[in-house]
């Protein structure tokens, strides 16, 4: 019987890649998990965590100043926030771009929310954010309610937060 050192190579390798696939899957961000938690600086230098924002339902809205569908849902997601801040909403909206950029952006566009960095795509990874925009509403125990991929609609977001405000 002849041996094949790159049949037992290859069924070890798939053997592998398989078994990192299914832990993989085992963390794959979903509705009805946890939120990965993040510590970033928004851009007045204040700590933003999901767990500092406990107690309340979170929006949050993965984004960039040059993608148009981003650019469209920011006055939705602005009159979202006036709406229902009081009654304990957080909307927070998070770029890779740089700072300077997103104040220049802000002056075009306002943003009335928070506005996170994330330079070294810390929360994008947590996230697996690809491509954007991407929105997560996050219930007030911290748990993943709906994901939202694409431009968010005021009906589809109006509709995730209804029962859990």
């Amino acid at each position: 019987m002849k041996r094949h050192p790159e049949a037992a190579v290859f069924l070890a390798l798939a053997f592998t890649a398989l078994s990192l696939f299914s832990q993989v899957k085992a963390w794959a961000i979903d509705v009805g998990k946890p939120a990965p938690e993040f510590v970033l600086k928004d851009l007045d230098g204040r700590m933003t965590s999901i767990t500092a924002l406990r107690g309340k339902v979170i929006v949050l809205n993965f984004w960039a100043t040059w993608c148009p569908p981003c650019r469209n849902e920011i006055p939705v997601l602005n009159n979202f926030y006036k709406k229902y801040r009081a009654k304990g909403l957080q909307v927070i909206g998070i770029t890779r771009d740089d700072a300077g950029d997103i104040r220049s952006f802000m002056k075009e566009i306002p943003i009335l929310y928070p506005v996170i960095p994330d330079y070294q795509a810390k929360a994008f990874m947590l996230y697996s954010v690809a491509p954007i925009p991407v929105t997560y509403v996050i219930d007030k125990g911290g748990t993943i309610r709906k994901k939202i991929m694409g431009e968010v609609e005021p009906a589809e977001l109006e509709q995730a937060v209804r029962g859990i405000l």
